[in-house]
């Protein structure tokens, strides 16, 4: 068997979609929030945001020879505080993962190859208020997770062990109000993680430097400056 087969295992296929979705984004020249004198104060105090996207990371699948990228998809929900308008900090959960089934003749199902990941983060955001509730930002922070191998095949191959990974993150972002407390909002980030990990297919354990890439695009919910007035 070949190794896992993602939908995204090539890294110009999804970093090329997702910079191609931030750029609309960020040339948005338009909101819902114009006519809202709401929407258009500077966010301040706790949010809570829910997202979707990809991302790709370095991490040993079945039948690899070591660390490659795969490509997963998922959720994040995360929830923060901003200070004064100009600083946030936040902790998120992100999970998600991809699979593979494969069959064999006659269409017969054979079985299948499915991985999660999931991953907790702590970040600090320093924020740039725009126009009309418009803002950017940019963060650094800490993330930790775990990827998870579910093998089910005619020959019962055992699950590999978890792999485990620990780093650091910077990010990019930016928001739109979509009217009252609503924010749409879309973010890039890289990390780059210690990950430790095995291969019991060939009796090997693995530790590597990895890195990992995503996007993401979100609402969000916040409070605003005057908005308990």
């Amino acid at each position: 068997m070949t190794s896992i087969a993602h939908w995204n295992s090539k890294k110009d296929v999804p970093r090329s979609a997702l910079l191609t979705l931030m750029l609309i984004i960020f040339a948005s020249g338009t909101s819902l929030a114009d006519q809202d004198d709401l929407a258009r104060r500077p966010a301040e105090g706790p949010y809570v945001s829910l997202a979707g996207g990809a991302w790709t990371i370095d991490l040993v699948g079945v039948s690899d020879g070591g660390p490659r990228p795969h490509g997963h998809a998922g959720g994040e929900a995360e929830v923060g505080w901003l200070w004064g308008g100009m600083w946030a900090t936040s902790a998120s959960f992100r999970w998600g993962g991809s699979w593979f089934d494969f069959d064999a003749f006659a269409s017969q199902p054979l079985g299948h190859v499915r991985e999660e990941t999931w991953m907790i983060r702590a970040i600090v955001d320093r924020r740039f208020p725009g126009t009309s509730g418009r803002s950017t930002w940019f963060g650094v922070g800490f993330v930790y997770g775990e990827g998870h191998t579910d093998i089910n095949t005619i020959t019962l191959a055992p699950d590999p062990p978890p792999a485990f990974f620990s780093g650091g993150l910077v990010r990019a972002g930016a928001g739109f109000p979509l009217g009252g407390l609503f924010e749409l909002y879309g973010e890039l980030d890289e990390s780059v993680f210690l990950g430790r990990g095995g291969n019991p297919e060939f009796q090997e354990t693995y530790r590597w430097l990895g890195r990992s890439f995503a996007g993401h695009l979100g609402v969000r919910v916040v409070q605003r400056r005057g908005d308990r007035d």
